[in-house]
C-alpha cells in the first residue's frame, strides 16, 4: 500500500503490440503490490493516431497518441490528458512498452513504495541511470550521465515547471541530420550542436547495440533520424531536470550509502505523515552528498 495520500499516474505508451504483446500486463503485475486504489493508468496507443479516449476500467484509460516524436509524443498526451481532466497526483511512472527489452524489469522485485517516496519527497527522477565515459555534449551541456527513459519516476512539482517533455521536435531536426540519407558525406550536419564523441555513441548504439539495431542506409535513415531526435530529448530531458533543481537517482541506492542516510530518511518519511516536506527534503540532500554523481 501507498504511503497516506501518496497517489501515482502510470503514462505507458505502446506501439508494436505484435513484438511486445504482454508488457502492460507486465507493469501491472509487478505495480500491484502497491495498491490498485491509488494508481491511475494512462494506456497510449502511438500506432492508433488520433484524439480519441475510452475508459478500460480498472482505473485504466485508453488514449489514441502519435508517434511524430516516438515515447515522447505519446506522454505528451497522456500528461495534456492528465492535466486537461484534473486527475490528482503525486507522482507519474513515464513507461513506454519496451521497458523489459535489456531484460527482466527492475520494477519486478523493487519495492515500489520506496521509490514513490523517494519521488515525492526528495523532488527526484528516478531509473535506471546511462552513464558514458566519454566527454560527450549537447547544446554545450554534459551529458555523462542520464537517465534511461523506458521507465522513470517523476514528482509531480517538476511537471508542474514543463509544459512539455518534449526538447527536439521535427521543426528543429534539421539542425542535426539532413533530411535525406548522406550517402558520400558526414551523418551529422557539421554545425549540430553535439560533439564527435556523442555523434559516435549515437551511431554505435543504434546500429550496434540498441534491441531494434539498424543497418544505415537509404530506407532505413528515416528510422535512423527518429531514434536519433528520442536520444536528444532523453539527453535533454536530464539537462532540464537538473537545471530545475531536480536530482537523478538510481533505482537502487547501494546499501553502504543507505547506512549513512537511513537516519534522515526515517525523518524524511516522518515528515510524509505530518505534511512538513520542504525542511526534510534539505536535510535528506545534505545527508546524501549528490549521491547521484
Amino acid at each position: 500500500m501507498l504511503f497516506p495520500k501518496l497517489k501515482m499516474v502510470v503514462i505507458y505508451v505502446e506501439y508494436d503490440l505484435e513484438k511486445y504483446p504482454s508488457s502492460f500486463e507486465h507493469l501491472k503485475s509487478y505495480l500491484s503490490k502497491v495498491g490498485g486504489e491509488r494508481i491511475r493508468y494512462i494506456r497510449v496507443n502511438n500506432k492508433d493516431t488520433g484524439t480519441g479516449s475510452r475508459n478500460l476500467g480498472d482505473n485504466t484509460i485508453y488514449l489514441q497518441g502519435s508517434n511524430v516524436d516516438r515515447e515522447f509524443s505519446g506522454w505528451q498526451r497522456g500528461i495534456e490528458f492528465v492535466r486537461s481532466s484534473n486527475v490528482k497526483f503525486d507522482v507519474v511512472l513515464f513507461v513506454n512498452e519496451a521497458f523489459e527489452a535489456t531484460g527482466a524489469s527492475y520494477l519486478k522485485n523493487s519495492n515500489i513504495n520506496w521509490m514513490i517516496l523517494k519521488s515525492h519527497v526528495l523532488g527526484a527522477v528516478i531509473g535506471f541511470i546511462d552513464t558514458r565515459w566519454e566527454k560527450i555534449r549537447l547544446n554545450n551541456r554534459g551529458v555523462r550521465i542520464w537517465i534511461n527513459t523506458n521507465c522513470f519516476f517523476v514528482p509531480h512539482s517538476l511537471l508542474t515547471k514543463m509544459s512539455t517533455i518534449i526538447t527536439v521536435d521535427n521543426s528543429c531536426m534539421s539542425k542535426y541530420l539532413p533530411e535525406q540519407f548522406p550517402s558520400d558525406g558526414e551523418l551529422f550536419e557539421l554545425t549540430a550542436p553535439i560533439n564527435n564523441a556523442y555523434k559516435n555513441h549515437m551511431v554505435e548504439w543504434i546500429t550496434e547495440e540498441w534491441h531494434n539495431k539498424i543497418d544505415l542506409n537509404d530506407r532505413t535513415w528515416p528510422i535512423f533520424r527518429s531514434k536519433v531526435k528520442a536520444m536528444l530529448n532523453e539527453a535533454s530531458l536530464s539537462i532540464r531536470i537538473r537545471e530545475l533543481g531536480y536530482i537523478i537517482l538510481p533505482y537502487s541506492i547501494p546499501m553502504f550509502v543507505y547506512r549513512k542516510i537511513r537516519g534522515a530518511f526515517r525523518k524524511a518519511k516522518k515528515a510524509v505523515l505530518q505534511e512538513r516536506r520542504g525542511s526534510i527534503k534539505d536535510a535528506f540532500l545534505s545527508s546524501t552528498n549528490d549521491i547521484e554523481r
